[in-house]
């Protein structure tokens, strides 16, 4: 697309991708007073907008996504239509989906590492634990399931951030009347057991299919792969899922437990939400991370050869020590034969995993009698031609009831005289309590904790002891503040449980989706606020009950031209800082009137008569005429822009023409921005920067 096209409000730039149900394009609002933020416009195909009943469907489910408000999951912002093309409007991602990333992995010889995939696995868990507890307005669950957690579905920003895509699209596109070639495809062998089967599911369905992609991403194989949707499905169902650690010693084996775990064919013995799941996953990160998950940005930047990253300058990844090799799918002992794979995790059964044939089942008692031999039973003895004497078997039965009594007095005079049978216990592991506010109450599974004198314990003052696999639901008290109640199991042998206690008034506004007080001070004070165009006095300015959600254009205007004015685009979301302090940089003018002007107290000597008199157009050339440099920094890093035109990431230098420049700079993760007017002179430099964590230019 050469030219912007006009679609309904927006303006679509440029197509990115195309797929089977709809095509996605980067967009813009076409009004100019809009916020200039990049959108993505997912238009659905016209083949997909022929089915009514698609249509019904995809309007619910993108209703539903629009409720979905987490910094893992991409940001929906409308569901509409426009001449009978329907649309989603969602926000747009500087990133790089896991497919294209595992296939460069591939390609180029690279592997995330273990920290790595352990972030983007336990973010990912906590957008499908949010998903799948979302409740309509009057509470009642949604009862949400993503079915389609795949690779593609799963974004890395450039900053590092990981987002989840298309909750609710995969379940429309799954029920859609029409019956679409090709719509299985390729999604088969991320199913779990129970989609495979076609059973209700719940979040433990896409708990297993993370956990595939997980153990894709730490061996660099296929976990289910066959020549046919049938076949694909049959491994699914029964093939044996080998440990990442067999496949590869370079995987730490308490992180492959971990995966092993959510590929459990009885979703019962899988972790029993995706908020645990995530649990285990920070205890590991905390206990064995090596911090390179902060490098996750850069390795997405090098591994697709952006803003002047390149692939080669990640080592090559060398795989360790495996006790199986991979051949086309199967997985093959390195002693050279075929390794049957297990059902139902009993070792007497194996399967047939060739392709070519249905599977068949075989199990120990298969191998006796031979073929053709009818098989024996409790109501059946074999068939004999040999004729025995009635007395003769009287005589046998008799011997042996008689070995049989004597063999029972044996062990009851045995069992006397040995010791008990030791009992086994899980290892042992300690769990700190910690909240903020401290010298909160417990309670475990309902019962307040004590020690041993019968005193009541609180947070942040000891560690108890207990197992490693326990389950606990864990109930934390103060007064003033709303219950902090929590589901988990142990999995580490030292773990830690942080809480954040809200005060009654933050936990109502939270169930009424506002912050109670939104607070902006400036800095200097008692200067007039605008928002959203609307005067709200001398700041500081307290706007109650802020929606979440809601997009705030704050405008600070000084009373002198001392400072220069400042204004901040933002949108109010859960966890932010309801206080927000917006610090005025002095003006240009006033800089330069406070810096007098050098001399050496000569007697300066008059400027020739042919010399242009102050005010000239040639006098002022220097200061408008020529190219000047800006220097722009952010902490952490953010998006430039600079007369409204997106330039890049910070830091980032760019050459100007002399003159006032207008500066924006964004940072999407907290959807906040600011922005200045600088005056760039010829020939100089202008080095400046944000600092987000303080709010304070620098």
């Amino acid at each position: 697309m050469k030219q912007p096209e006009q679609f309904g409000k927006y303006l679509l730039l440029g197509q990115v991708a195309v797929g089977g149900m709809a095509e996605i394009y980067k967009a813009r609002y076409a009004d100019p007073n809009m916020p200039p933020l990049e959108i993505a416009i997912k238009r659905i195909l016209p083949s997909y907008t022929e089915d009514e009943s698609f249509v019904t469907m995809f309007k619910d489910e993108g209703n539903i996504a629009i409720r979905l408000k987490h910094p893992n999951i991409v940001n929906i912002y409308e569901v509409g239509e426009v001449n009978n093309d329907w649309y989603i409007a969602m926000e747009y991602i500087h990133g790089t989906d896991l497919r294209i990333l595992s296939d460069a992995c591939e390609k180029y010889h690279k592997r995330f590492t273990p920290t790595q995939i352990a972030r983007v696995m336990c973010e990912t868990a906590k957008a499908l634990d949010y998903a799948h507890k979302c409740t309509a307005d009057d509470g009642t669950p949604l009862n949400i399931v993503h079915r389609d957690c795949t690779p593609h579905n799963i974004m890395i920003s450039h900053r590092g951030e990981v987002k989840l895509m298309d909750f609710g699209i995969a379940k429309a596109a799954s029920r859609a009347t029409k019956t679409r070639v090709g719509t299985v495809k390729g999604k088969s062998s991320y199913m779990s057991p129970e989609q495979a089967r076609g059973k209700n599911l719940d979040g433990r369905s896409d708990m297993f299919t993370l956990g595939t992609v997980a153990w894709e991403m730490l061996t660099g194989y296929r976990l289910f792969k066959a020549a046919s949707d049938f076949d694909i499905l049959t491994k699914v169902l029964k093939s044996e899922i080998i440990h990442p650690s067999d496949m590869d010693s370079n995987i730490p084996r308490e992180l492959g437990d971990i995966f092993m775990k959510t590929l459990e064919r009885d979703r019962d013995m899988r972790y029993p939400t995706c908020g645990v799941l995530a649990t285990a996953l920070e205890n590991w990160l905390n206990q064995y991370g090596d911090g390179s998950d902060r490098r996750l940005g850069e390795f997405v930047l090098d591994l697709t050869n952006k803003q002047g990253h390149s692939f080669s300058e990640l080592p090559d990844y060398v795989p360790g020590n495996a006790l199986y090799t991979y051949d086309d799918g199967n997985f093959i002992p390195k002693n050279g034969s075929m390794r049957p794979a297990t059902v139902n995790a009993n070792p007497m059964h194996t399967i047939n995993v060739n392709n070519s044939a249905p599977p068949t089942i075989m199990s120990s008692e298969a191998m006796y009698p031979p073929p053709g031999f009818p098989s024996p039973s409790l109501g059946q003895l074999p068939i004999t031609t040999n004729k025995i004497p009635a007395w003769m078997l009287f005589f046998i039965i008799f011997l042996l009831l008689g070995a049989m009594i004597c063999s029972s007095l044996a062990i009851y005079s045995m069992s006397k005289e040995l010791p008990e049978s030791p009992t086994f216990s899980l290892p042992e592991a300690s769990i700190t309590i910690k909240s903020d506010p401290e010298n909160a109450t417990i309670k475990l599974n309902g019962e307040p904790l004590k020690d041993s004198s019968g005193k009541t314990l609180v947070t942040n003052q000891y560690a108890y002891k207990t197992h490693l696999g326990e389950k606990y639901e864990t109930t934390i008290e103060k007064d003033g503040y709303e219950p902090y109640t929590i589901d988990y199991v142990v999995t580490l042998k030292n773990q830690t449980i942080d809480a954040h206690l809200k005060t009654t008034d933050e936990a109502n506004a939270e169930k009424l989706n506002v912050i109670p007080s939104f607070i902006i001070n400036t800095s200097p004070d008692n200067l007039s606020v605008k928002v959203n165009g609307e005067e709200k006095g001398k700041s500081p300015v307290t706007m109650p009950n802020v929606a979440f959600g809601e997009e705030l254009k704050i405008e600070v205007i000084p009373d002198s031209n001392e400072y220069a004015p400042e204004s901040r685009l933002l949108v109010i979301t859960k966890g932010m800082d309801p206080k927000l302090n917006i610090e005025l940089s002095k003006s240009e003018s006033k800089v330069a009137a406070k810096t007098p002007p050098q001399t050496d107290n000569k007697v300066q000597p008059k400027p020739p008569s042919d010399a242009p008199k102050k005010g000239t157009a040639s006098n002022n050339k220097a200061t408008t005429g020529g190219r000047g440099k800006i220097t722009i920094k952010a902490t952490p890093w953010a998006t430039v822009l600079i007369d409204s035109k997106r330039i890049g990431n910070t830091p980032i230098t760019r050459e100007y023409k002399a003159g006032n420049h207008k500066i924006e700079i964004q940072l999407p993760s907290k959807h906040t921005s600011v922005s200045k007017t600088v005056n760039v002179k010829a020939g100089q430099t202008i080095t400046f920067g944000y600092d987000f964590n303080t709010n304070k230019w620098f």
